[in-house]
């Protein structure tokens, strides 16, 4: 096949938003586009009237890197590129560089299935922290911007990990934990719109161990799933945590807003949390970080910082999520680390660093607490299609919900009449709620099943997840 598109006409020129210092001087990186349509020949550019560079022109579209000096109030500057006789000319304004603060919070996203079986899946989570520990050793001798840090996205693994792996490790942990390197997050999993009310608080429940071993929660992250139920912003309060991080994803549910957006999230009560509607939870993974490409993510990050400036974002500091790879359920890695490392030594502005989740909200509370809007409204997910096909497992989940939140009320009045409870009970209905919990988290199916349906992953990845709904209806029945 043919393809025929136009060829850009004159000379495009864009300035982007980054500083370097050459000497005792402040540059501002531009680029200049321009299409040329005869042989190879060299050519010259000028800035103002002052030649700043020469460059060679190929037959098609060019583009120039330059850099010229940087400005403190918006400057009329007029660039010619001179080859021979051809020459394009233009006019831009130049403003003052806006001096960006980009923190980077790398974690794994949460699949229970999608890209392994639910059965093997916590393994690699728990082993993840085993990296992550090992990973801020191996980094303690780098430029504390560049330091490896990890946001542990749900307590799901970080309660079976505190549970089961020998004291050495739990106390490494700990003790990053304290020292801010390593954040703990308050979302068991990342839930959709199935889970009731009760079911939500009994996914608090490792908190509590949390607090026992003086380990601070200040963040609840969502990722994947754009709303969350309007109970959790109750329940969070109450607890002491005070932001909400979610992680956006617009694959086949639209994303309503331009920008990322902070707000004071309010309860049916009145209790505030500040709520920050990300970009998609691997922005980072979009913009080349983790992959060594210093030159692409040059050229990715400044073109986001740009847009974002462009779309109206307000501030010069933003928090961007990425995983050690472009995976969901992803191990961590180092390889962030060195590329900040690289562009701090480089660049003088924008200044980037890895970060926590809790980071970049205390710097914007301290910084503009009274401009962000008050929202108080339920933040329901449209995204829940992946359950639509288990219309049988569905119903079975919600007649669940209702009879243990009945027998708990019924074992509640027997409790209060003096009369003895069945030995074990709460162990019997933590297991209802454990299985309850496993059904309604958010990933229905292994990634493949739309075009593989009889694969073998397919196929476990499915039966297992009907087997939680199956289990809570089964343990209720018998409570």
């Amino acid at each position: 096949m043919t393809f025929k598109t136009g060829m850009p006409e004159g000379l495009a020129v864009r300035p982007f938003p980054v500083i370097r210092e050459t000497g005792d001087q402040q540059e501002q990186k531009l680029s200049c586009g321009l299409s040329y349509f005869g042989e190879e020949r060299a050519a010259e550019v000028y800035l103002d009237g002052i030649l700043i560079n020469s460059a060679s022109l190929d037959f098609g579209y060019n583009r120039l890197g330059l850099w010229i000096p940087a400005v403190s109030e918006n400057t009329v500057r007029k660039i010619l590129v001179q080859a021979g006789d051809n020459s394009e000319e233009t006019e831009f304004i130049q403003e003052p560089v806006r001096k960006w603060k980009v923190s980077f919070v790398q974690h794994s996203h949460t699949d229970i299935g999608y890209t392994r079986p639910q059965s093997e899946i916590l393994a690699e989570h728990m082993r993840y922290i085993d990296y992550a520990l090992d990973y801020c050793d191996q980094t303690d001798n780098y430029p504390d911007e560049a330091r490896f840090r990890w946001t542990c996205e749900t307590t799901w693994a970080v309660d079976e990990y505190l549970r089961s792996r020998p004291r050495q490790q739990t106390d490494r942990l700990q003790r990053r934990v304290k020292e801010g390197r390593i954040e703990l997050t308050a979302m068991y999993l990342n839930f959709d719109e199935l889970p009731d009310e009760q079911s939500l608080a009994a996914s608090l429940a490792p908190l509590a161990e949390l607090r026992k071993r003086d380990l601070p929660v200040k963040v609840a992250m969502q990722n994947d799933v754009n709303g969350i139920a309007w109970c959790l912003n109750e329940y969070f309060h109450d607890i002491g945590v005070e932001y909400l991080n979610m992680g956006t994803h617009g694959h086949r549910a639209l994303i309503c807003f331009e920008v990322p957006t902070l707000f004071w999230w309010e309860s049916p009560s009145g209790k505030r949390m500040l709520a920050f509607r990300a970009e998609h939870y691997m922005t980072g993974n979009h913009l080349y970080l983790e992959t060594g490409d210093m030159e692409g993510f040059e050229t990715r990050l400044l073109n986001y910082l740009s847009e974002l400036q462009q779309k109206g974002y307000a501030y010069d500091r933003i928090s961007i999520q990425f995983s050690g790879y472009r995976t969901d359920n992803s191990p961590p890695s180092t390889s962030a680390c060195e590329m900040i490392r690289r562009w701090n030594e480089k660049y003088t502005w924008p200044k980037i660093r890895t970060a926590t989740a809790t980071d970049f909200f205390q710097e914007m509370e301290s910084g503009y607490a009274e401009e962000f809007p008050v929202i108080r409204g339920a933040w329901p997910d449209w995204w829940t299609d992946g359950f639509g096909a288990s219309a049988r497992e569905v119903s079975t989940v919600r007649k669940a919900q209702s009879e243990i939140t009945a027998n708990m009320s019924g074992l509640a009045m027997a409790s209060a009449a003096g009369i003895t409870l069945p030995a074990g009970i709460q162990d019997r209905m933590d297991l209802v709620n454990d299985a309850l919990l496993f059904y309604t988290e958010h990933t229905v199916g292994y990634h493949a099943s739309v075009r593989e349906p009889y694969h073998k992953q397919s196929m476990e990845q499915r039966a297992l997840k009907e087997s939680y709904a199956w289990e809570a209806a089964r343990r209720s029945r018998l409570i």
